[in-house]
C-alpha cells in the first residue's frame, strides 16, 4: 500500500509545477502585450485635443458622472457640449458622412419631424434582400436597436407599418444610463430630480433615426457582427485586441486613432466591426463612447501617456460646428428607459 504521505508530496510536487507553469506563461504573456502595445503607439501623431473636451477625469469610480454632469452644465449653458457627438446620433451621422469615415451603408438619417413612413417604404422595398438594421439615434446601448430581416422573409402586409409605429414610440422615450456601476434611478427618483447624471443629458436630445444595412462578419448570415472595442487614449491605444497578429489588426488600430484625432478627443471607445474572412481586417466604424466605463482603469495604462496628452493645446476644430447643430429636444417624454425595461427589450428586438 502507498504511503499517504508520498501521496501528499507527490500530489504538492504537481500542484507547484502547475503553477509554476502557469506563472512563466502569465508572465511571458504580459511581457508579449507591452511589447506589443509599445509598438502600436510608437510615435506621436498629434499634439492637441478639441477645446470643447473635458479636463481628465482620474476619479474611475465615477468618471462617467463627473463628466456627464459637466455637459449638462454646458448643454444649460450654452445648448450645446462635446458629448453630443456620441449621445446625437444624428450628429454622428454627419461627421461620418462629412469625413468620409467607412461604416456599413447608412440609406437614411434624420430627426424624427422630418422622418416619414414613405422614406422607410422606398428604403426598405428597394433592398427586399437586404436586412436593414434602424438606430433610435437619442438612445443608447440596444434600447435604441431595431432589427429588420429581408422583406421578402415577411408575410405579414402590416410589417412595415409595424416598424414605422415601432419607431414612432421610440421617440417618445428618453434613456436611462446605469453608469459606473450604479444603480439607475427609479422613476420615482427621476420625477423627484434625483441622481440627474444618468438621464438629464439624454432629456435634451432631440429624437431622430439612422437607417444602416445590417453588417455581416461571417458568410453565415444568421451569426452576429464582430464588433472590437479599442480604447483611445490621445493618440495612444490603451486597450484593443490582444493578439499576436498585429499586422492584421494594424488597420483597425489606425482608424481608431484618426477617430479620436479628428473628434480631438481625449478619452474614447472606438467600436469596429470586421469581417473575419479579412486580412489585414478593414475596418468598419460602428459608434464611440465618450463615456467609457471605468475611466482610466486600463491594465497597459502607461502613466507617461498623462504627462504627454497634459502638453497638449486646447484647439478649436472644424468638428465644432455639428455639436452646435444638435438641436433641444422638441417633444415631450412619456416613458424612461433603463435596465429594468431589458427583458421587454429583447422582446420588442425580436419582434421585427
Amino acid at each position: 500500500m502507498i504511503n499517504k504521505k508520498i501521496i501528499v508530496v507527490v500530489l504538492i510536487v504537481i500542484i507547484l509545477t502547475i503553477s509554476l507553469a502557469f506563472l512563466s506563461w502569465y508572465l511571458s504573456k504580459e511581457s508579449r502585450l507591452k511589447k506589443y502595445y509599445s509598438k502600436i503607439n510608437s510615435g506621436k501623431e498629434r499634439d492637441s485635443l478639441n477645446i470643447n473636451t473635458l479636463p481628465l477625469i482620474e476619479n474611475d469610480k465615477k468618471y462617467i458622472e463627473l463628466q456627464t454632469l459637466d455637459w449638462i452644465k454646458k448643454r444649460k449653458e450654452k445648448g450645446y457640449c462635446y458629448g453630443l457627438l456620441e449621445k446625437d446620433k444624428v450628429v454622428m451621422a454627419k461627421w461620418i458622412e462629412k469625413f468620409n469615415i467607412r461604416v456599413p451603408k447608412i440609406h437614411y438619417y434624420n430627426y424624427h419631424d422630418k422622418f416619414k413612413y414613405q422614406d422607410l417604404y422606398k428604403i426598405i422595398v428597394k433592398n427586399p434582400d437586404k436586412k436593414f438594421i434602424i438606430k433610435i439615434t437619442h438612445l443608447q446601448s440596444n434600447y435604441g436597436i431595431i432589427i429588420v430581416p429581408a422583406l421578402n422573409t415577411q408575410k405579414n402586409d402590416s410589417y412595415l407599418s409595424d416598424v414605422y409605429d415601432k419607431c414612432l414610440q421610440k421617440f417618445k422615450t428618453c434613456f436611462v444610463c446605469n453608469h459606473d456601476k450604479g444603480t439607475a434611478p427609479k422613476i420615482s427618483e427621476i420625477k423627484k430630480g434625483r441622481k440627474e447624471s444618468h438621464y438629464k443629458l439624454y432629456e435634451t436630445i432631440e429624437p431622430g433615426i439612422i437607417i444602416q444595412d445590417f453588417f455581416y462578419s461571417k458568410k453565415n448570415k444568421n451569426s452576429a457582427p464582430r464588433e472590437l472595442k479599442i480604447l483611445v487614449y490621445g493618440d495612444k491605444i490603451i486597450y484593443g485586441v490582444e493578439d499576436r497578429d498585429f499586422e492584421r489588426y494594424k488597420l483597425v488600430y489606425q482608424m481608431a486613432k484618426n477617430v479620436s484625432k479628428l473628434l480631438g478627443s481625449s478619452l474614447i471607445r472606438v467600436d469596429i466591426f470586421i469581417k473575419e474572412d479579412d486580412n489585414p481586417y478593414i475596418p468598419y466604424l460602428n459608434e464611440i463612447s465618450l463615456s467609457p466605463a471605468n475611466g482610466f482603469r486600463t491594465k497597459y495604462f502607461n502613466e507617461e501617456y498623462k504627462k504627454e496628452i497634459k502638453n497638449y493645446k486646447a484647439v478649436d476644430m472644424e468638428i465644432d460646428s455639428l455639436i452646435r447643430s444638435s438641436p433641444m429636444r422638441s417633444i415631450p417624454i412619456e416613458k424612461y428607459l433603463s435596465d429594468n425595461d431589458w427583458g421587454t427589450f429583447y422582446k420588442d428586438k425580436y419582434r421585427f
